[in-house]
This record gives structure tokens, C-alpha cells and sequence, in this order.
């Protein structure tokens, strides 16, 4: 099967680019400068990504339409503010997990960015979940290019006026040339960046003009990191190298089936391996649990590092529960159950560490904080860090 090439093929390859095939796309892994050179521009300056491999999704209707997406897709589609972009996952009919998925509410319905080598397959899905109600198109007449690094924010501002006013996870028209682009204030290397959708036929011009306005802006491929691969793993790549294909979001089905197993046998309780999701670290699994959910958090205080930083960043308010050493830190059910009174009509999801941090020990009151959390309807998050390691 012959690779597609974006609109930005030629000018990645007139700048150094070196292609591998990805997604069914001739994609730059890298360009010139290297890797580590790219990695260190993004995370000083700014870098510059060719993503048009991406799935550029709209959805036209009424307000039935929010409804209707509801069904495939996990959220309150409803609050979502015009705009505004979620996380979320397109869903099959047992809440099992096809892909993950970006959704913003636009004027006349919704944009969806799908991913590259997943997109024919959940626009069938979606199409055939929504029926001929709504209109539905898959552009691929526009490009995708994201900006991203501390410094995006000041070089996009010279280009597109205004842009510096959005905030994380919003979007909005802009224009540039005349024509109509849309841009939101998003993107996936953990700093500050931008996601520019814009007609192919003004791809390459506008892609000029950022690495014009920005010196030190660095032209990115999909690579990742340059450090030696150990041979046991090479030999395993090689081995599996026919093994190609596009893997479940959710992780390695036979991985999610001895979780599923272990727990199972260790808790004496039937868990499916269709409600296991594998990820790199729980710290990621819970921020993206956060973006899906419309909710304040609540903390124990103290507590992990991370929880609070994740929220800010996409701006959930944090509500701090007071603990104390007399009880190893655990957390009080009256002192949550105060708190959520105080909040009672506000979605709270609650992070709480079984065993507990910082002491290590097993709360002895789960039963009662579980009491309190159905009284309120608080989602839990138990980040079980210390898990088998408690005394």
C-alpha cells in the first residue's frame, strides 16, 4: 500500500527531514539539528511539529447532537462551554475503549482530532453510531501543525493577533490571509503550545513565517529518544517485527487479562479485563482522568506532589481536606463529609492513597469514607502507590 504525504512533505523535506512511514503517512522522525537538539528547543524555545497526519473531524447538528455523541463518547457534552476542548475516548456499546480523542464544542457542532492511523476506522464507528441525523466530515483538505514550547505563545502572537488570550484546552477562528483557521491552546510535549488547523494550500507559508518570527524555533519529526537501545530489546523487535499493527489504546489485551487475573485472585472479586486500562504511570492515567471529568478535586492534606500542579494546569479548582499525624495521615469521613457539604453542588473527584502517603499504612475506615463518597456521589481515585508494600 502506497504512504500518503502531508501538504508539508515537501518543505519538511527541503529543510533536512528524514521520513519512516507511520500511520500510512511519509513522516519526518527527525530533522538536521537531531534529536536531543529538538528536545532541548521545545522545552527553552519552541519546536515545530507537522501533525496533519491527524484526523480532523467536524460534527454538524442541533442540540440532539450532544445526546446522540453521549452514547460513544463519556463526557457531559452539554457543559462543555463553546470552545472549549476535552479529553475523552470513543466507546464501544460495553464502555470498552476503541481510541482516545480531543472534542471541541464549535458553533455548528463539534470538532474532534482522531488519531492518525485509528481515524477511517472511528469515523465508521461514529458514522454508523450517529446514522445520517448529522453531518459529518473528515477534512483532508486541511493541515495540522502544532507549536509548542515556553516560547509558542510569543512567536504565534506575531502571526495571528489575539491568539495569546486563549486558554489551556480552548480554541477559537482566526484568520490568517483572509481565510478562516482555528487554533486551541493544546497539545502533547507537557509544555505550552498551540494547534494550528489550516487550508493545506497555506500550510507551507504559515509554517515559514513561525520559523521566521522565531530564531530559535526548531522543525520537529516524530523521533524519539537517541540513547542506545539494549539488544534484548532489539531482538525482541525483531522477532515481533511482523506484529505491526496499530495496538488498542487500552493497552495489550493479553497485559489487561492477567491484571484482571492477578487482581481477581487477590481480592476475590471478578474483575474484566475490558474495564483494565494500561499506562505509562498512574501520575498520567490521572491527569487524563481529570480532563474527562467536569469536577473540583479534593485533596488529603498532605499529599502527593503532582495532584495539585495537574489540576492548575487545566484549571480545576482544589479543595485541600486537612488530616493529622494522631491518625497517620489518614483521611477523616467527618472532615469529608464537611467538605462536601460545603461543595454540594459541585462534581468532586476525590485522589486518595491506600496505602496512605506519607505513612505507608492501610486506611482503616475505607467503608465509611465509601459511605461518605456515595451520600455525595464523589468519584474516588485510589492511586495505590504503596500497594503490597503497606504494614
Amino acid at each position: 500500500m502506497e504512504t500518503e504525504k502531508t501538504a508539508l512533505y515537501e518543505f519538511n523535506k527541503n529543510i533536512g527531514a528524514k521520513f519512516v512511514p507511520f500511520a500510512g503517512y511519509e513522516m519526518p522522525i527527525q530533522f538536521s539539528a537531531g534529536i536531543v537538539e529538538e528536545h532541548k528547543s521545545t522545552r527553552n524555545e519552541a519546536g515545530l511539529f507537522d501533525v496533519s497526519h491527524m484526523g480532523q473531524l467536524s460534527i454538524e447538528g442541533n442540540h440532539n447532537l450532544e445526546l446522540a455523541l453521549e452514547n460513544i463518547i463519556p463526557i457531559d457534552l452539554k457543559s462543555i462551554k463553546l470552545h472549549q476542548s476535552k479529553y475523552s475516548f470513543l466507546t464501544n456499546e460495553k464502555g470498552g475503549i476503541y481510541d482516545d480523542l480531543i472534542v471541541t464544542k464549535v458553533a455548528r457542532g463539534f470538532n474532534i482530532i482522531l488519531n492518525a492511523a485509528c481515524k477511517n476506522n472511528d469515523f465508521t464507528i461514529i458514522k454508523k453510531a450517529l446514522g445520517d441525523k448529522f453531518k459529518l466530515t473528515l477534512h483532508n483538505n486541511l493541515s495540522l501543525i502544532a507549536l509548542q514550547g515556553p516560547k509558542s505563545s510569543e512567536i504565534l502572537e506575531k502571526i495571528v493577533n489575539k491568539v495569546s488570550d486563549l486558554r489551556f484546552m480552548h480554541g477559537n477562528n482566526f484568520f490568517y490571509n483572509n481565510k478562516n483557521i482555528y487554533i486551541t491552546r493544546s497539545g502533547y510535549t507537557g509544555e505550552d503550545g498551540f494547534e494550528i488547523s489550516i487550508p493545506n494550500e497555506f500550510a507551507e507559508d504559515f509554517a515559514k513565517k513561525l520559523i521566521t518570527e522565531g530564531e530559535e524555533v526548531f522543525k520537529f519529526g516524530l523521533g524519539q529518544s537517541p540513547f542506545p537501545v539494549p539488544k534484548i530489546v532489539v531482538d525482541e523487535l525483531q522477532k515481533h517485527a511482523h506484529q505491526k499493527d496499530y495496538q488498542n489504546v487500552s493497552g495489550l489485551i493479553g497485559l489487561r487479562e492477567e491484571v484482571a487475573n492477578y487482581h481477581s485472585n487477590k481480592n476475590q472479586y471478578k474483575y474484566n479485563a475490558e474495564s483494565v486500562i494500561i499506562g505509562p504511570g498512574s501520575k498520567e492515567l490521572i491527569f487524563q482522568t481529570q480532563l474527562v471529568l467536569n469536577c473540583d478535586l479534593l485533596l488529603p492534606s498532605p499529599s502527593w506532589v503532582s495532584y495539585e500542579p495537574q489540576a492548575q494546569i487545566i484549571n480545576k479548582k482544589v479543595h485541600w481536606i486537612k488530616t493529622s499525624a494522631e491518625t497517620n495521615w489518614h483521611l477523616d469521613p467527618e472532615e469529608l463529609d464537611k467538605t462536601c457539604d460545603s461543595l454540594n453542588s459541585v462534581n468532586k473527584l476525590l485522589i486518595l492513597n491506600s496505602p496512605n502517603n506519607p505513612s505507608g499504612t492501610t486506611h482503616g475506615n475505607l467503608k465509611e469514607l465509601a459511605e461518605v463518597a456515595k451520600k455525595h456521589n464523589v468519584v474516588i481515585i485510589a492511586d495505590e502507590i504503596y500497594a503490597e508494600l503497606d504494614f
